[in-house]
């Protein structure tokens, strides 16, 4: 039998950006493109903050040294505190294993 964990829980988010104005004589000159982009927003909606849970359980039978039988469950939760730019994307799922175990060699 064997019983395994995983838990994080991250937060970042961005800085306000302040974007420097493009000088007029470079974009007389065509030496660089003037444009006004408004990076003024980012920062509100930039925001991350969610928790990661993976829990697994897994048991292997032994028919022999050279032969057994594998089952694992896995349990994935992801909890999105904190909507980015697509919303809240908090959902959880299982994932069920079986297998068989050869070792040519035995132990």
């Amino acid at each position: 039998m064997n019983l395994n964990g995983t838990f994080s829980h991250s937060e970042a988010a961005f800085d306000p950006i302040d974007m420097p104005v493009t000088p007029e004589r470079l974009a007389a000159e065509e030496l660089i493109h003037a444009a006004q982009y408004d990076y003024s927003v980012v920062s509100t909606y930039s925001d991350l903050d969610y928790d990661y849970l993976n829990l697994r359980i897994g048991a292997e039978y032994s028919f022999s040294s050279a032969f057994g039988f594998t089952f694992d469950i896995d349990y994935y939760d992801l909890s999105d505190n904190q909507g980015y730019i697509y919303g809240v994307e908090s959902g959880s799922f299982y994932v069920i294993r079986t297998g068989f175990r050869i070792n040519r060699f035995g132990r």
